[in-house]
């Protein structure tokens, strides 16, 4: 078996175990009925403002036929609620019942947890080369070439780690969250250098109460 195959493969039993995990952890005596497609339509639905069914069916690239079966089922079994517009009845608006905000928290803690358990050991050169590869599934995923480099790792590093507070107390979660709203920045407003996104009403940190937002001297040299 060559190497593509193998990666293929242990890509793809890792994906049907995630997916397997994730519903074991989020399904209990609470949400015994819930199953992953569920978990995914939840988690876009969210607990922010009601959004109408195009925003939600785009957001999770499918038809809205497709999405109105999946929300009758979530309607059905007491997780989504829908309600008419005020200023145009015809458009209906979806949103989470008190038993839906309870799922998505129990499946975002579990996103939470796994994500903390398999980078709370990463050292900080395996942070870079995780944020590397990061920045190759993202252009792969939006089809452009990667314009992240050494250079532009080097600056976030620096940015990101030089905050007051961020050498002991930031989370590997909050950097990976950070380097992947960088990227959307950078796919949208391509040239534009790392620090000057970093410093942009567009880029906001992840939110740490033990983190500033403001940047220590001694992270001014660092490179990789």
């Amino acid at each position: 078996m060559d190497s593509y195959q193998v990666l293929n493969d242990v890509l793809v039993n890792l994906f049907r175990d995630i997916m397997d995990i994730e519903q074991r952890a989020v399904t209990c005596q609470e949400f015994p009925d819930i199953t992953s497609n569920d978990l995914h339509v939840i988690e876009v639905i969210g607990v922010g403002e009601p959004k109408n069914m195009s925003t939600i069916a785009r957001e999770l690239s499918v038809t809205v036929g497709t999405l109105t079966i999946s929300v009758n089922g979530l309607v059905k079994k007491g997780y989504v609620v829908r309600q008419r517009g005020l200023e145009d009845r015809r458009v209906v608006y979806i949103s989470l019942s008190e038993r839906g905000r309870s799922a998505y928290e129990r499946h975002a803690r579990f996103h939470r947890e796994m994500i903390e358990g398999i980078c709370s050991a990463l050292t900080p050169e395996e942070m870079v080369v995780l944020c590397e590869k990061l920045a190759d599934m993202h252009s792969a995923l939006y089809g452009y070439a990667r314009t992240v480099g050494e250079k532009e790792l080097s600056d976030f590093i620096r940015i990101e780690f030089g905050r007051i507070g961020a050498d002991q107390n930031i989370t590997p979660r909050e950097v990976i969250r950070d380097f992947i709203e960088l990227l959307d920045l950078l796919y949208q407003h391509p040239g534009t250098a790392v620090d000057e996104l970093l410093k942009s009403e567009d880029f906001n940190y992840a939110k740490s109460e033990a983190v500033s937002d403001k940047t220590a001297g001694e992270f001014a040299e660092f490179t990789i």
